[in-house]
Parts: C-alpha cells; sequence; structure tokens
C-alpha cells in the first residue's frame, strides 16, 4: 500500500514494487539493474526494516504478525553454523510451536533433493555452497508458509550447480501451493522460472507480464535495453 522507504542521500527506493506484485500461488521474478530497490523491497515484506510510509498486508493481515509464516532465502543462505542440517530446517515450526518438527524438516529437505537421512546430521560447513542454498531453501519450507521470499539464492553459484538448484526450485513449486517472489539480475532465470516477471527501474515497476510480452511489447526504454542484451 503505497510503500515508500528512504536512503541517506535522500534517494527513494521501493516506492512502488510492492502494492499487488504477486498473487498466491504463482511464481514471480524481478529483474532489474543494481541498486533499483529489489533487496529493499523484500526486507520490507519480511519486515526486517520498516518502511517509512504505506505498510504490506497478506490477505489483509499484517506482515508483522505473519512474518513466522513467511519463508525467506538470503543470498548467502543465512544457515546457523553450529546447528546441525536437521536442526536448521526446523528453526521456524520449533519457534512456531508446531508438531513433529523433524518429520516436516526431514520433508523439506526431501523436496529439495537433500535427504536428512544423508545429511540431516552435518553442519553447514561441511556442505558446499549449493547445498548450503538448498538447505535454506528447505528451511523456508518447512513451516508450509504462504509466501516465500528469495533474495537471488542463485547468483554466486556455477552453472551447473545453479541449473540443479533451479530442477529444485521447480520442484518446490511442483509440492507447494505458495506464492514465491524471487530477486535476480538474470532475464533467462526469470523465464524459466516464474509464471510472470516484473521489471523494476529506479525503485518502480516498469512492467510486468510474460516473457515473450516483455519481448515483442516492451513498455519503456529501460525494458526495450534489457530485453536486447539479455
Amino acid at each position: 500500500r503505497e510503500v515508500t522507504f528512504s536512503v541517506e542521500n535522500g534517494g527513494r527506493v521501493a516506492a512502488d514494487v510492492l502494492p499487488r506484485l504477486f498473487d498466491p500461488f504463482r511464481g514471480r521474478e524481478e529483474p532489474s539493474s543494481r541498486g533499483d530497490g529489489l533487496g529493499i523491497g523484500l526486507y520490507i515484506v519480511r519486515q526486517i526494516v520498516t518502511a517509512h510510509g504505506g505498510g504490506v498486508e497478506v490477505r489483509s493481515e499484517s506482515v508483522i504478525a505473519l512474518r513466522r509464516h513467511i519463508g525467506y532465502v538470503p543470498q548467502n543462505g543465512g544457515l546457523l553454523p553450529h546447528w546441525r542440517v536437521l536442526r536448521n530446517v526446523g528453526l521456524v515450526p520449533t519457534l512456531l510451536g508446531m508438531r513433529d518438527v523433524d518429520d516436516l524438516a526431514a520433508h523439506a529437505l526431501d523436496v529439495v533433493g537433500m535427504p536428512a537421512t544423508l545429511f540431516g546430521n552435518r553442519f553447514p560447513h561441511e556442505l558446499s555452497g549449493g547445498q548450503r542454498q538448498r538447505v535454506a531453501l528447505a528451511r523456508a519450507l518447512a513451516a508450509r508458509p504462504r509466501v516465500i521470499l528469495l533474495d537471488e539464492p542463485f547468483g554466486a553459484l556455477d552453472a551447473i550447480t545453479r541449473s540443479d538448484l533451479h530442477a529444485a526450485f521447480e520442484n518446490v513449486r511442483r509440492e507447494f501451493s505458495v506464492t514465491m517472489l524471487l530477486v535476480t539480475h538474470d532475464l533467462a532465470e526469470a523465464g524459466r522460472l516464474a509464471d510472470e516477471i516484473a521489471v523494476m527501474h529506479a525503485g518502480r515497476v516498469d512492467q510486468r507480464g510474460l516473457l515473450d510480452e516483455l519481448y515483442t511489447s516492451p513498455a519503456s526504454e529501460y525494458v526495450a535495453a534489457l530485453i536486447d542484451r539479455a
């Protein structure tokens, strides 16, 4: 709802990123240039930072009340290094007082291709970068959230590992009916993973639509340049 956020140099980012940005049970990706407010937009949804104007609701409920029901996958995974994998994945179900936490965590690990029987007792430092990101995705899923936010989770991975994680992402979408908002600067990645793409520039959504629509009918010079260089 008319979300704004000020930065120290007087600029304004994410001015209209959030209103009606995503619908239930759809995947959406946001490609953009650096510094266009995508990360801060996710932080505002997650209430890691507070917007200076407007607010965010999910199904008419305050995001603050729903924070533990919103999965989040940061760029570096954000796993607790002193906890084993199964405990990391079961963090949110534990905080919510859910039953059968280990079973929920094990199922989430299975969905992302990290069986708990093989990986559940390992520490994060015993995993590869791609495996840690799979565990982070499993942690975001374990409590069956309504929304999952992903902040460039594949950006620091090599091409083969990234492709494998794309497959895991698609498996998650088949298994869970959940809204997923994924930030990326890779248009090809957006085209593969998303039902709908929102292109952001200078803190605002320039265009929303299918990849074919972006190619055939770019709504701005920026979108046209993005397509031309993709």
